[in-house]
């Protein structure tokens, strides 16, 4: 069967009652698979994407589930890729401005949600985060020719349609090594960041 009216009421009620409990400061955890939201959450803040609050943000509900999201996907401008924004590795994005998303927003204003989203940055940073490096670092020759590979097919100094969103430093930036030390020192200096803003 393909999508029913029912099915939309369903969730249109869903989220109403999900929205209006967020509102009200009240629990979610019966509706929210809250530990899927905090790593979904926090991969997108530590990436600091564009898009956290604007698209290519899904949802999904499993029959007698909470809501879960997923996929993870469209990271294309994050990172500190992206010259038409605020792409350092500094700055609020997603957790406490209106404007990118209320969701989000008042996920974080519930203290429990709150302190978990902190404990697992905490967790990020000691225990994922040097594996990461060490990922890359240790495979920089596989990836070494991949990176010429994709290089050779779309150059970054050749933008289709006009919408060339490649920061100025990395405009010619050709060596997967610089690459790399430019991705390991934007992921340290937001986790960092975000550490030292975020208020225990």
């Amino acid at each position: 069967p393909g999508f029913e009216p029912r099915h939309f009421n369903f969730l249109k009620t869903t989220m109403e009652t999900v929205t209006s409990r967020l509102k009200n400061r009240q629990d979610v955890s019966n509706l929210i698979d809250i530990d899927n939201w905090v790593d979904y959450f926090l991969l997108q803040e530590i990436s600091k994407n564009v898009d956290v609050g604007w698209g290519s943000v899904y949802l999904y509900k499993a029959t007698g589930e909470p809501l879960r999201h997923g996929p993870l996907w469209d990271f294309d401008i994050s990172m500190g890729l992206g010259n038409y924004f605020d792409s350092d590795a500094t700055g609020h994005w997603g957790w406490n401005e209106y404007y990118k998303n209320d969701f989000f927003t008042w996920m974080m204003q519930q203290p429990s949600i709150y302190a978990r989203f902190r404990q697992r940055l905490m967790d990020f940073e000691t225990r994922v985060l040097p594996h990461v490096i060490a990922y890359l670092t240790e495979n920089a020759a596989t990836f070494s020719a991949i990176f010429a590979s994709n290089f050779e097919k779309w150059p970054l100094n050749v933008c289709e349609g006009g919408f060339c969103p490649i920061i100025e430093p990395l405009l010619n930036v050709t060596s997967y090594t610089d690459h790399l030390e430019f991705l390991e020192d934007f992921l340290t200096d937001r986790v960092a960041w975000m550490k030292a803003n975020i208020p225990s």
